[in-house]
Protein backbone atom coordinates (compact mmCIF):
# COMPACT_ATOMS: atom_id res chain seq x y z
CA UNK A 1 0.00 0.00 0.00
CA UNK A 2 1.04 3.56 -0.89
CA UNK A 3 0.57 6.43 1.00
CA UNK A 4 -0.23 9.95 0.23
CA UNK A 5 -0.34 13.22 2.32
CA UNK A 6 -1.05 17.07 2.81
CA UNK A 7 2.26 19.04 4.03
CA UNK A 8 2.79 22.99 3.69
CA UNK A 9 5.48 24.61 3.36
CA UNK A 10 6.38 27.71 5.10
CA UNK A 11 5.13 30.07 3.23
CA UNK A 12 1.66 27.93 3.58
CA UNK A 13 1.67 26.15 0.14
CA UNK A 14 0.11 22.93 0.32
CA UNK A 15 1.98 19.99 -1.08
CA UNK A 16 0.82 16.61 -2.22
CA UNK A 17 3.09 13.80 -1.14
CA UNK A 18 2.64 10.58 -2.42
CA UNK A 19 4.42 7.27 -2.82
CA UNK A 20 4.25 5.70 -6.28
CA UNK A 21 4.63 2.18 -7.67
CA UNK A 22 7.67 2.81 -10.51
CA UNK A 23 8.03 -0.60 -11.57
CA UNK A 24 6.25 -0.03 -14.93
CA UNK A 25 7.97 3.71 -15.47
CA UNK A 26 10.07 4.14 -18.23
CA UNK A 27 13.57 5.12 -17.15
CA UNK A 28 12.15 4.76 -13.44
CA UNK A 29 15.83 4.25 -10.77
CA UNK A 30 14.12 2.66 -8.59
CA UNK A 31 11.09 0.32 -7.76
CA UNK A 32 9.11 3.52 -6.15
CA UNK A 33 9.50 7.15 -5.98
CA UNK A 34 8.33 9.90 -3.85
CA UNK A 35 6.32 12.87 -5.71
CA UNK A 36 6.03 16.48 -4.38
CA UNK A 37 3.52 18.34 -6.01
CA UNK A 38 1.59 21.58 -5.33
CA UNK A 39 0.12 24.27 -8.12
CA UNK A 40 3.44 24.96 -9.58
CA UNK A 41 6.27 22.33 -9.07
CA UNK A 42 6.52 18.42 -9.75
CA UNK A 43 9.30 16.59 -7.67
CA UNK A 44 10.16 13.39 -8.28
CA UNK A 45 12.32 11.78 -5.43
CA UNK A 46 14.28 7.69 -5.98
CA UNK A 47 16.06 7.27 -2.65
CA UNK A 48 14.43 8.47 0.32
CA UNK A 49 13.54 7.29 3.92
CA UNK A 50 10.67 4.30 4.07
CA UNK A 51 9.51 6.37 7.00
CA UNK A 52 9.03 9.62 5.65
CA UNK A 53 5.14 9.45 6.07
CA UNK A 54 6.02 10.03 10.13
CA UNK A 55 8.22 13.20 9.43
CA UNK A 56 6.98 16.68 10.12
CA UNK A 57 5.80 18.62 7.24
CA UNK A 58 9.38 20.93 7.35
CA UNK A 59 11.43 17.80 7.76
CA UNK A 60 9.54 16.56 4.94
CA UNK A 61 9.90 19.28 2.66
CA UNK A 62 13.44 19.13 3.16
CA UNK A 63 14.38 16.09 1.71
CA UNK A 64 11.75 16.91 -1.71
CA UNK A 65 14.87 19.23 -2.30
CA UNK A 66 17.66 16.73 -2.50
CA UNK A 67 18.27 15.08 -6.00
CA UNK A 68 18.32 11.51 -6.61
Amino acid sequence: MFTERIAYDGEGTEWKVRELDATDMLGARHHRCLIFENHRIIRKLWHYPADWHQYGDAALLAISEKTG
